[in-house]
């Protein structure tokens, strides 16, 4: 058995070992801090309180770009930015108390999971792929689920362009479709906030979160350098999987979207309703 390695976070004042959550004893009784969900897989956990991080959520990157907010980066914090100890994510509505992306200037707040979603995906619910988009395109500002029937506001979505079908990002992700929403189809889970699974996940899900948050760079980059048509063919090129020299985000995903992304279960079900 190897020597357990410390190592130190920002959001933590207290060295963090990195253990399996099977040796973590009573850590069972505590909500990770970045996504506060319970523990599970590989964890980084303090030896002097309950504090732990999943192994994902210490491995967020401190800052990042993204083609939804192309004017500034934005920053991981371990904390919301408001006195209420809550923020608003401005991708799905839902609210989050853990790690979150956050652009001062603006005001603007991303959960974890939702800065790093894919610009594209392939579903079980439609023949095409579905492309990411930032807001409803239609006057009304809301739309109608396409898997679920129920209705969603001004806030992200996956769409065919082509065939005019829309779905929420939930319902995207699953492998079935979609039980109806009980609260008219606006709460993406229950109420719950994206953050980093509790369930068990598949090797290599970190690098590819990163892979993802980097190709969202290089898109943000593109609009940045060329304007909106240079960040057009980025885009393309992504969806059409040259600009990753074979699958594009694709071969990452397969063909599951987050569901094989995040080692199976029911799509974004792995984020339970803690937050």
């Amino acid at each position: 058995m190897g020597r357990i390695k410390y190592e130190s976070h920002f959001s933590h004042p207290h060295p963090l070992a990195l253990i399996s959550h099977a040796d973590g004893g009573d850590s069972n009784s505590s909500c990770c801090s970045g996504c506060k969900l319970k523990p599970s897989g590989m964890i980084y956990s303090c030896t002097i309180c309950t504090f732990f991080l999943h192994q994902k959520c210490f491995q967020m990157p401190n800052a990042i770009t993204h083609p939804f907010h192309k004017d500034h980066p934005l920053t991981l914090l371990a904390k919301p930015a408001y006195a209420a100890g809550e923020f608003n994510c401005d991708a799905c509505a839902q609210r989050g108390s853990g790690f979150s992306y956050h652009c001062k200037p603006c005001g603007l707040d991303l959960h974890i999971l939702c800065a790093a979603a894919p610009l594209s995906l392939t579903t079980p619910c439609h023949a095409h792929k579905l492309g990411l988009a930032f807001a409803s395109p239609y006057d009304t500002k809301s739309f109608v689920c396409d898997v679920c029937s129920f209705h969603g506001g001004d806030h992200w979505l996956y769409r065919c362009s082509a065939c005019g079908f829309d779905a929420h990002l939930e319902c995207a992700t699953r492998s079935a479709p979609a039980p109806p929403h009980p609260h008219g189809g606006q709460r993406l889970m229950g109420g719950a906030a994206l953050g980093v699974p509790a369930g068990s996940v598949a090797m290599g899900v970190n690098e590819q979160i990163m892979q993802m948050i980097q190709m969202n760079n290089a898109l943000a980059q593109a609009g940045r350098g060329g304007g909106d048509r240079q960040l057009q063919q980025m885009m393309q090129l992504n969806r059409s999987g040259l600009a990753s020299g074979g699958g594009g985000l694709e071969s990452l995903l397969g063909g599951g979207g987050l569901e094989t992304l995040l080692g199976g279960g029911g799509g974004l079900d792995f984020i339970g309703g803690l937050f």
